[in-house]
């Protein structure tokens, strides 16, 4: 059977997603980065030493990500194709979702917007707060700067003891400033907080920032369907922060499957449908 194998090629990650060019199951994996460009043909051979089968099955390996551009020709002895980045974020959140139109949101290094839908993807915008940001205020706050960590260190933290609330402040109530609404993010900041709570806050703090921009944007582009993805979606606290912001401001956010790898699955989908017309 014959295979597309895409490489999201991002700063803080590089991820693989294989499909056959027909019926089956993906597969995925992810490698940890620091280095800019990354180092493709190291993580390419690692995967491919892995990989059940023969490298000969891949047909194609679509790159995407910041650090794709780095490399031209073949990779590894397979040829290669350039993917946008965004089309491919927006192509992959629609997939994995199941949606045919969205505001699909990437939580990456960065956090980036687009407005997608099957006949197109048009970039909104988007903020420098993202995992860059959890990973280098998690480094001087709490000593860590690997955002899974810091998701299982704040499983047990209390927002109360770093963040001022809307209760804090105000006895007044309103539909769209619930008393457990943040108020001042570590606007508190009890000298008793432990570093669960302040990487509680942290989390809080990145996720609740990118839910502002989806209300505003959603309005923008008449969106209430949002679709999160990028290795951020897939922290323990993504679900119960978002959810939030589905009862406050009646946005939809969906966490589909696979969400960390939509980018490596939107450029496979689209560098098959390219392979697939040429045959046709």
């Amino acid at each position: 059977m014959d295979y597309i194998l895409a490489i999201d090629a991002g700063s803080s990650a590089v991820k693989f997603y294989e499909v056959p060019l027909g019926q089956g199951e993906p597969r995925m994996v992810a490698y940890p980065n620091k280095k800019s460009p990354p180092p493709l043909e190291e993580f390419l051979g690692d995967y491919l030493s892995n990989r059940p089968g023969d490298k000969d099955e891949i047909q194609l390996l679509a790159l995407t990500g910041v650090g794709a551009s780095f490399h031209q020709g073949q990779l590894g002895g397979i040829p290669t194709c350039q993917v946008s980045e965004l089309e491919a974020i927006g192509r992959g959140g629609l997939a994995l979702s199941g949606k045919e139109h969205a505001l699909v949101v990437n939580l990456g290094t960065g956090t980036t917007l687009l407005d997608a839908s099957l006949q197109r993807v048009i970039h909104i915008g988007g903020t420098g707060v993202g995992a860059g940001t959890l990973q280098g205020l998690g480094s001087k706050l709490v000593g860590t700067s690997d955002v899974t960590q810091l998701g299982k260190l704040a499983l047990p933290g209390r927002l109360g003891m770093v963040d001022t609330t809307i209760s804090d402040i105000s006895q007044e109530v309103s539909p769209t400033l619930p008393p457990d609404l943040t108020a001042a993010n570590f606007g508190k900041m009890s000298p008793q907080a432990t570093d669960a709570d302040i990487a509680k806050a942290l989390i809080n703090m990145v996720f609740e920032t990118v839910g502002m921009l989806c209300f505003f944007a959603g309005k923008t582009v008449a969106a209430q369907e949002v679709v999160l993805t990028g290795g951020l979606s897939a922290l323990p606290q993504a679900r119960e922060i978002f959810d939030k912001f589905t009862l406050i401001y009646g946005l939809r956010f969906q966490i589909p499957p696979y969400s960390p790898f939509a980018t490596a699955a939107g450029a496979a989908l689209l560098a098959a449908g390219q392979i697939l017309e040429k045959k046709n």
